[in-house]
């Protein structure tokens, strides 16, 4: 039985990485056949497949740009919470 992922660890490394693996949402090329029936029917199967491949890539770098956005988010929360704690300290043991 397969379990699914169901947790993200977070980094100051998931960001670019998630970024970096943002898949290439270029136009696929088309192929150019010959007027026939067959090129018909080969043209609207391709078609159909470059919906199919273009829908699943944006789903993807939708998702991962999501990741990255959330990572980066949490890393600039953690910094600024690591800031505020340093200074409080550095206040209370000044004021000892």
């Amino acid at each position: 039985m397969v379990v699914g992922m169901n947790f993200l660890a977070l980094s100051d490394t998931t960001a670019p990485t998630a970024r970096a693996h943002l898949p290439d949402t270029s136009t696929l090329p088309t192929a150019q056949l010959s007027p026939s029936l067959a090129a018909t029917a080969l043209a609207a199967v391709q078609h159909k497949e470059h919906l199919l491949i273009d829908g699943t890539l944006r789903r993807l770098s939708n998702h991962l740009d999501s990741i990255a956005t959330f990572a980066q988010t949490a890393a600039d929360i953690d910094a600024a919470l690591d800031t505020a704690l340093d200074t409080a300290l550095a206040r209370s043991l000044r004021n000892g």
